[in-house]
């Protein structure tokens, strides 16, 4: 599932680049799909976009055991 786009305070978008944020609140939801996804909110700390509001969304996959390796 592709990142909703980075905004700012007034809906504009980020231009794209790297910003020193925090994790302002994350969740585990549910996709459309029926797996299981983990749900960001970012805010922009300090520069030009200072507060700015970054929404992420990661899939979560639990098919693999933790320490197994892909080889």
């Amino acid at each position: 599932m592709p990142a909703e786009k980075p905004t700012g305070g007034s809906g504009e978008t980020l231009p794209d680049g790297r910003y020193t944020a925090y994790v302002e609140n994350a969740e585990v939801k549910r996709a459309k799909s029926g797996l299981p996804m983990l749900s960001w909110m970012l805010r922009v700390h300090g520069g030009q976009h200072d507060r700015a509001v970054i929404f992420r969304q990661n899939m979560l996959d639990f098919t693999k055991d933790a320490g197994e390796s892909d080889q």
